[in-house]
């Protein structure tokens, strides 16, 4: 079962966060996409996708590698 984006970036919708994730979906054009799973985005707005999950919760720092 593929999660949806919504689920992917955060999937306890009711935690605090849920607003900062939609509005960083929604800044990276992704906000019509939502419900969308993974599976149907292109390669680009996937990782557009996985950048927003480890970001959303604000952490201290984050390592990025290719």
């Amino acid at each position: 079962m593929q999660a949806t984006l919504t689920r992917m970036v955060l999937p306890d919708h009711t935690c605090p966060f849920g607003v900062r994730a939609k509005e960083m979906l929604e800044a990276q054009g992704l906000g019509a996409s939502r419900n969308k799973k993974m599976k149907e985005l292109s390669k680009g707005m996937a990782q557009k996708v996985q950048l927003i999950a480890s970001v959303v919760h604000r952490p201290e720092f984050v390592i990025l590698d290719e």
